[in-house]
């Protein structure tokens, strides 16, 4: 008689009165009890056995850690992470920058960055780990007198972006269209380039200077024509691109180098 066929008769001796255990072991003893007092016995499935070797002591260590400390251990890692991430990037924004420059409107941007990171730093033995230069070009700003209907979320999000970094000096030059210009000129938020360059070079490069007419009839140069560069790509509308700076402008003095150094590099003063 197996245990099932066991268990069966006892319940139905028990229902006449009678209690024989006589031919049971104990083990099933116990579980007719049990059967008797409505606990159901649960099957546990054993998980693989660990050999009781030393790296089988080895990965039961790493099992019974990871069953009652793992958050010990997690959450402290996160907190570092967190702080490393934060550490890094406070001292990347507050390190000492050489020159901020953008570009607005641009179609193509790859020799640009290679000419500002890379060819400015090199020639004036810019050490860029130290005091890097540094180059925004993700902005763009259209014309909205010719185009209203072009102006989008995105857009909005990338003039709005573009006046913030002014106002904090975040931008020292500014490879960009005439309308750009003007709307900033506009605010008087551009600088009159005779307040940088002395009057020698500006009447030298008089041919390049794009002046902005105030409303009183006036005129003021705010800007350089570098659409020649061999480096600068072709801006949005076909429009010829121009380099300003802005009164806001933290490196005025490397401003100025720049700005000479990109104009010494157009085609038509090499």
């Amino acid at each position: 008689m197996d245990i099932k066929e066991n268990e069966n008769a006892i319940i139905e001796d028990n229902d006449q009165g009678t209690k024989d255990y006589s031919e049971l072991t104990e083990e099933e003893i116990l579980k007719i009890k049990g059967i008797r007092a409505g606990i159901v016995e649960e099957e546990v499935e054993e998980g693989p056995v660990v050999p009781d070797t030393p790296i089988g002591k080895i990965f039961k260590k790493i099992d019974h850690f990871w069953e009652y400390y793992k958050w010990f251990a997690i959450i402290p890692t996160i907190i570092i992470i967190i702080v490393v991430i934060f550490v890094t990037t406070y001292i990347e924004e507050n390190r000492e920058i050489t020159l901020d420059v953008s570009v607005m409107n641009a179609t193509s941007i790859l020799d640009t960055i290679a000419a500002v990171e890379q060819d400015y730093p090199a020639e004036y033995g810019i050490d860029t780990k130290q005091c890097p230069v540094r180059i925004e070009y993700n902005l763009q700003f259209p014309n909205t007198e010719a185009d209203a209907a072009s102006i989008d979320d995105s857009i909005v999000a990338s003039i709005q972006k573009f006046n913030s970094m002014v106002l904090a000096g975040r931008v020292d030059v500014l490879f960009t269209n005439t309308w750009v210009v003007d709307g900033f000129s506009e605010t008087e938020a551009t600088t009159d380039l005779r307040e940088l360059f002395d009057e020698a070079y500006l009447e030298e490069y008089s041919d390049r200077i794009y002046w902005y007419e105030r409303y009183d009839g006036s005129k003021i140069p705010v800007a350089f024509y570098v659409d020649d560069t061999d480096f600068l790509g072709e801006l949005a509308d076909g429009e010829p691109a121009v380099i300003t700076t802005f009164d806001t402008a933290k490196h005025k003095k490397e401003s100025v180098r720049f700005i000479k150094w990109v104009i010494n590099n157009c085609e038509n003063n090499k």
